[in-house]
């Protein structure tokens, strides 16, 4: 006999387009109410945004034109900066909806949306702006618009706007971040895995979306030709593949990390369900699922092994990963499902309340407890930056860095009106999208300031017309045994870098 669970309707959009804008409105909220200054990447994304473009250094353009968007509804203030990602994080979770729906029933596809949207690693990334959000945006709806064309593969139906949708789809991811590329990678193990789709590709179907994806796409390759293909190459060098050797705690780390980002529950859920799809036949819908699952966690293992993965790497399995947990255990192990829920809520109220919760119990928070103290304090020392050197401000004088990691929050935070920012590079290697754009030689015969961690400058100093004066120190302490500091040199005029650093 049913229960009465069983026989009530089943969840439809209605219901998952609540449960998006709950979520999102609570993020938002959190977001304004956040005291956490900008990273450092956060404040380069923020800059990038100030001048729109088809690429930049180190990333293809959507994160800074989702910031260039939001920040022109919202201001600039930290909050409008990163409310991008919460929004991108909602468009995932109806593209999970919509997929899990054609897989399972609306009860499923309800749960795996729940379950993506309160994902520990979700929870972190809607509170900072990134390049994963958008990318699983992207994800998501290219397996929507897959498993459709599949659908239609299978009924001999043309399925030309699916097609063209997920050519769109991996083109936008392309222009979110390169990693999209991998949606290919399983796209073929999924059509060669089932052998009923491995004759897709004798089909225009497949070329066409590989085509639209090549045509959203083409405009950053543009950009990337025409400034020496720089994002190419900083994409290869992070991945540092050349980095020969075996590196087990590496490995294992980024193992381990992965039942912080999936949840514990989950991921382990996903462990058996890839052993035992792997073990034994499995069905279509599970080896579709598989396929843009276990390649991903495959891929970044080995490379955690070999070299290093950074946790985030794995983002693109969970959007796969949440229905196909979601769509195995619902119903008979709901239970699981939705323990995993509740834990997952206790550990975002716990991290969206850190602050409080140390505070009620009695933590002092010091260097080793506080997990978030870099990105504090920076607002306070870009105010104690600007009153330093306003007079060498109204005298012209140029704020030149020597790390992309103080130059960017400074961007962001020291007060108006700026001087020019600028940044050292003697050796002329292009190694961030500041020593692209904004590199001191262009300043040769201006008065400098400069802005380092560094207490001996001794090595910078002979490209300047002394004497050298300072340091000043400026100090903004965080934690009783924490602060964040500069030190200011006012250099003299810049004669150049000398010939033997370039």
């Amino acid at each position: 006999m049913p229960t009465p669970a069983e026989t009530r309707p089943a969840p439809g959009w209605g219901t998952a387009l609540a449960a998006v804008v709950a979520v999102t409105l609570w993020r938002a909220v959190e977001l304004a109410a956040s005291p956490l200054n900008l990273s450092f990447d956060e404040a380069q994304y923020w800059s990038w945004a100030l001048e729109p473009a088809w690429g930049y250094f180190s990333k293809p353009p959507l994160v800074a034109w989702a910031i260039a968007a939001t920040t022109a509804l919202f201001g600039d203030g930290e909050w409008a900066i990163r409310l991008g990602s919460p929004l991108a994080h909602a468009g995932t979770g109806l593209a999970i909806f919509a997929l899990a729906r054609r897989i399972a029933d609306g009860r499923a596809a309800l749960i795996a949306l729940v379950l993506f949207l309160t994902l520990p690693g979700v929870t972190v990334s809607a509170m900072l702006i990134s390049t994963d959000p958008f990318l699983m945006c992207a994800w998501g709806w290219a397996l929507v618009a897959l498993h459709a064309a599949l659908a239609a593969h299978d009924e001999g139906r043309p399925a030309v706007a699916a097609w063209c949708g997920l050519g769109l789809a991996i083109g936008v991811g392309m222009l979110a971040k390169y990693a999209m590329v991998a949606f290919v990678g399983g796209m073929a193990v999924a059509t060669l895995w089932v052998p009923r789709w491995r004759r897709v590709w004798l089909r225009p179907g497949p070329w066409i979306a590989l085509g639209v994806a090549a045509a959203a796409f083409a405009p950053n390759v543009l950009w990337n030709a025409a400034n020496h293909f720089v994002s190419f190459h900083h994409t290869q060098a992070n991945a540092n593949l050349g980095d020969s050797g075996f590196h087990p705690g590496n490995g294992l780390a980024f193992f381990g990390a992965q039942f912080g980002v999936f949840g514990p529950i989950p991921f382990a859920a996903l462990l058996l369900l890839a052993w035992g799809a792997l073990r034994r036949p499995a069905a279509d819908d599970t080896r579709f699922l598989a396929a843009f699952v276990l390649p991903i966690l495959a891929v970044m293992t080995v490379e955690g092994f070999l070299s290093r993965a950074n946790a985030n790497w794995s983002a693109p399995a969970y959007v796969a990963g949440s229905v196909w947990v979601a769509c195995a255990l619902w119903p008979r192990r709901q239970v699981w499902l939705k323990a995993a829920v509740a834990l997952h809520l206790a550990a975002a109220l716990a991290m969206l309340n850190f602050d409080a919760i140390a505070q009620a119990v009695g933590v002092e928070l010091t260097a080793k407890t506080d997990p978030v103290k870099r990105v504090r304090g920076w607002d306070r020392l870009g105010a104690a930056v600007g009153q330093a050197i306003a007079g060498d401000v109204a005298a012209g004088a140029v704020l030149a860095f020597d790390e992309r990691k103080t130059l960017t929050p400074m961007l962001y935070y020291l007060p108006q009106p700026q001087p020019p920012l600028a940044k050292w590079n003697p050796d002329g290697e292009i190694d961030d999208h500041y020593d692209l754009t904004a590199d001191l030689k262009g300043y040769v015969g201006r008065e400098v300031v400069l802005a380092t961690r560094r207490g001996d400058i001794s090595a910078i100093a002979p490209a300047f017309e002394g004497p050298v004066r300072g340091p000043v120190a400026v100090t903004v302490p965080i934690h009783q045994d924490y602060a964040v500091r500069l030190n200011l040199y006012r250099m003299g005029r810049f004669k150049g870098y000398p010939a033997s650093e370039r």
